[in-house]
């Protein structure tokens, strides 16, 4: 029995591995910010030719190696490093950022899964800065994780060092702050510096200050690439110089540290030439580094630099050192300097290629040694400098015999330092005149600006963080607001009781105006909540425009806002004309393309206005006339008519029968000023319906009268030649709208028009293919869904929409296909219990198929809001009330995301069958 039970230990001991799972970072409330280092799975691919694909693939499961340390560094490798971990995120945050902290990798990707397909968002420094969505020296990625996510990163670059943690918004905003507040003290450490010992250069003109500041500016770019900062603020559009700079910038600080130390020591080559060609040998290889870096490959001149570098500087020590115990006291500030900074560097260096542990002491220790070694060094050039000094002074005893001269010397040297000042506070005089002459010209200046600023169209004036409009309001700004704004300021004018008379309206832009001077949220985006038009009392289009005036030294808190007031109404009533020009050009091209179709509108326009009274009792008759009529008129761009026919459709729904006359009155009025205004167009459709063979001439009678042997006869070559038409050609007029009302909801549908010859009697089914015209603006508003969505969903851009009939013999099939979005039965259901159009118990008892047929009942429509397109729930009922009048029937099938198909059959005539 115990052999058993070991044999069984044995095995979950072997097997537990196998089928252990990965470790997750887990996010709870307690912390926001984690480090992901000991739970992060590491493969490394030598060949960089595996995907996604390949390593999610379960034979690459074993492969990755659960890392060891918090930053994993493989320093120097030519290898891409897949990493994989797992985030369960326990926290009440949605939204984290995934921060990876080393600065100069040169790509990085991120890849998760999003509706069961790989995404992935790309960094790196090979990427223009401006590339990032958030704007930050770090690479940060937007996560979203839920209990349990897996994400992948795909790393590759010259040095590798894999430094990841998982932060809240907040956590990052403050680690921000807090690295750029240190940071900041450093560089301003170094801009001092190099601004102190500038001074110095250029007071006392010592070469070696010269020298010493070149090196400090190269070395300043240094760490500024080393640590980011270049990147970010310096050179953000030139990724080039983020991977190449370290190396330029690097030899160019080894250059200048060569003749700094040349300089300082003061070698010259007529009194040491060995030594001088040792300082020569340097620079001659700091330059090949600086060609190296901008010809070859980043990681050449990596190498170079390292390795020109851990010769560099011990060799300066060196030399510094011998020149200390040969009695050159500055030498050992320059020994103390450097051995600090060396070491640091070193530190450094050898954790970038991979024989130190990445931490914050290696990651920093060249910045803390560069800081001492510039205090010493700038201490030890003032040593140097009183050093020699005091070497002058043991002359001093050679010159005591001038002493008595420079006394004299000195009493006439007063008395010319005397005369100097004298001058000068002449100068100083004329210079006092010079200004005040100098205020006079721009006060001048700002009186002929404001006399400018007046006779313009645009209107200017400025409010505080209060609202209260300032002083300074141009003349033309009054004008516009209908307002004496000259003592808006003294009166406590605010911007709100200016633009606006109604309470409600004062108080959002009173809340919109405090929001933009907390600061809060980006101005940008408050913009658009600001109010865009002035509506006064003289009908003018005022249009307004907010501009943000910020306080000194910051880009985020606002001093006062800008309005601008532009007089617009001319451009508008422009605009308008140019609108009505473009519809009357859209109505000719229409109405000359289908006479026969504007014609017989004409016709059925008369026939409803006569007719209505007979349908005043059956509402949903009446109300399907005028919506069939209005989308008839649409087709032909008619916007007057549409607008007045919309206004009756709404006086029906809302069963105001008391007010019905008086519209259909106007419609009337209306109706017979469009036709008297054109016309000419009239009488060229019907002129156009004779020569398409739409309509007799009379000669062509008289000449089928005499070629005809039987009445019988001619009555049939008249009906097949010139009453009979292919179907088809009817449904042509439905091209234009549907492009139309594709390209106003930003969206790209193919029509196509096919199959049998279906010849017909037009008057006949005149109503049915009017009506059709409902069918094709639901695809189009409801069916066919936008180029986006499509893509979404894996479809092509470009949605479709298919007319195809088929003769059968004794009667005809009409087809109507899209390949959209479907029907959405859940709406249908949701709609038809929110408007009670059928007893609740009915409508949860429907099916599928019972909820898809409901879209004919009067009154459903699953759109929110009603517009000339749809809305109204009555263009289906009219479609199935004109097949049933044919004798038809009309069915549907629909899926989602596959489309909907409409299926119309319909028996032709006796007159139809006959011919």
């Amino acid at each position: 029995m115990s052999h058993k039970l070991y044999l069984i230990f044995i095995f979950l001991l072997i097997s537990g591995p196998l089928f252990s799972e990965m470790t997750p970072v887990v996010l709870h409330g307690k912390s926001d910010k984690y480090k992901a280092g000991l739970n992060l799975y590491i493969l490394e691919d030598p060949t960089n030719n595996l995907s996604i694909h390949d390593i999610t693939n379960p034979k690459w499961k074993s492969k990755f190696k659960k890392s060891s340390e918090n930053i994993p560094n493989f320093g120097l490798s030519s290898s891409s490093f897949w990493v994989k971990f797992k985030i369960q995120n326990n926290s009440d945050h949605k939204k984290w950022n995934l921060i990876y902290k080393y600065f100069l990798q040169d790509h990085i990707e991120l890849y998760f899964k999003k509706d069961g397909v790989w995404n992935y968002q790309k960094r790196g420094d090979l990427y223009p800065f401006n590339t990032r969505d958030i704007k930050s020296r770090f690479f940060i990625f937007d996560i979203f994780p839920n209990k349990e996510t897996v994400y992948f990163l795909k790393i590759r670059g010259t040095t590798v060092q894999i430094n990841i943690e998982i932060q809240s918004q907040i956590e990052s905003f403050h680690e921000e702050v807090g690295n750029n507040f240190g940071y900041g003290i450093l560089f301003g450490f170094i801009f001092i510096m190099f601004f102190y010992n500038l001074f110095i250069f250029m007071a006392t003109k010592e070469i070696s200050y010269l020298h010493y500041i070149l090196y400090v500016l190269f070395l300043g770019m240094v760490l500024l690439t080393w640590t980011g900062f270049g990147f970010q603020f310096v050179f953000p559009n030139y990724p080039w110089l983020s991977n190449k700079g370290l190396g330029l910038f690097g030899a160019l600080t080894n250059f200048f540290i060569t003749t700094f130390t040349m300089s300082y020591l003061g070698i010259k080559r007529h009194e040491n030439k060995a030594l001088f060609n040792v300082f020569l040998g340097f620079l001659c290889t700091s330059f090949l580094v600086m060609t190296f870096s901008l010809f070859l490959q980043y990681s050449f001149s990596l190498y170079a630099l390292i390795i020109n570098s851990l010769l560099l500087l011990p060799t300066m020590l060196i030399i510094n050192t011998i020149f200390y115990l040969k009695g050159f006291k500055p030498a050992k500030y320059y020994i103390i300097a450097f051995a600090s900074m060396a070491l640091g560097a070193m530190v450094t260096t050898l954790m970038v290629i991979g024989l130190f542990k990445a931490n914050f002491f290696t990651a920093n220790a060249a910045l803390i040694g560069t800081c001492l070694e510039m205090i010493l060094l700038s201490l030890g050039l003032a040593y140097k400098f009183d050093y020699q000094q005091q070497i002058s002074l043991t002359k001093e005893k050679e010159l005591s015999d001038l002493l008595e001269e420079s006394r004299l010397g000195l009493e006439r040297k007063v008395q010319e330092k005397t005369a100097t000042l004298n001058q000068r506070n002449s100068d100083l005089h004329a210079e006092k005149a010079h200004v005040k002459m100098f205020l006079q010209s721009a006060q001048r200046q700002k009186m002929r600006m404001k006399h400018l600023l007046n006779n313009l169209e645009q209107g200017f004036l400025t409010i505080n963080n209060e609202g209260t409009i300032q002083k300074g309001a141009t003349r033309i700004t009054g004008t516009l607001f209908e307002t004496n704004l000259n003592e808006a300021e003294t009166k406590g004018l605010k911007i709100w009781d200016l633009i606006y008379k109604k309470q409600a309206d004062k108080n959002n832009l009173k809340k919109w105006v405090q929001m933009v001077f907390e600061g809060r949220l980006p101005f940008k985006d408050l913009n658009e909540l600001a109010p865009k038009t002035f509506e006064g009392t003289k009908e003018k289009y005022i249009r307004l425009e907010f501009r943000p005036i910020y306080h000194k030294n910051s880009k985020a808190k606002i001093k006062n806002l800008i309005l601008i007031a532009s007089d617009k109404t001319n451009e508008l009533i422009l605009q308008k004309k140019l609108e009505e020009d473009k519809e009357n050009v859209q109505f000719l091209q229409h109405a000359l393309k289908n006479p026969v179709d504007f014609v017989d509108l004409i016709d059925d326009t008369y026939d409803i206005l006569e007719s209505y009274v007979d349908y005043l009792k059956n509402k949903d008759e009446l109300f399907r006339l005028f919506h069939t009529l209005k989308a008839r008129w649409g087709l032909f761009k008619v916007k007057s008519l549409v607008n007045l026919i919309n206004t009756i459709e709404t006086v029906i729904d809302d069963e105001r029968m008391n007010q019905l006359n008086l519209e259909v009155y106007s419609l009337k009025v209306k109706l017979q000023e469009f036709l008297s205004d054109n016309q000419l167009i009239v009488q060229a459709a019907n002129k156009f319906m004779v020569e398409e063979g739409n309509a007799l001439e009379v000669s062509k009678i008289i000449s089928m009268i005499e070629d005809t042997d039987s009445l019988k006869t001619l009555k049939e070559h008249i009906y097949q030649n010139y009453i009979l038409t292919d179907i088809k050609e009817k449904f042509n007029r439905y091209k234009p709208i549907i492009d139309e009302t594709a390209q106003k909801q930003g969206k790209s549908i193919g029509f196509e028009i096919k199959g049998d010859e279906v010849l017909i009697d037009y008057s006949r089914y005149s109503s049915l293919i009017n009506a059709s015209i409902h069918i094709f603006r639901n695809m189009v508003d409801h069916g066919i869904e936008t180029e986006d969505e499509r893509v979404e969903k894996e479809k092509s851009h470009k949605g479709t929409i298919t007319v195809e009939f088929k003769d059968n013999g004794d009667s005809f099939i009409i087809n109507l296909e899209d390949d959209g979005r479907g029907i959405d039965t859940k709406k249908i259901r949701k709609k038809l219990l929110k408007e009670g159009l059928l007893p609740q118990d009915d409508v949860r008892k429907l099916t599928t198929l019972e909820l898809i047929e409901q879209i004919f009942l009067p009154g459903l429509s699953t759109k929110e809001e009603v517009t000339n397109i749809s809305g109204r729930g009555v263009g289906m009922g009219s479609i199935k009330e004109e097949v049933e009048r044919l004798g038809g029937d009309i069915s549907i099938r629909s899926k989602e995301d596959e489309g909907t198909r409409f299926s119309i059959k319909i028996p032709f005539s006796k007159n139809d069958k006959k011919v």
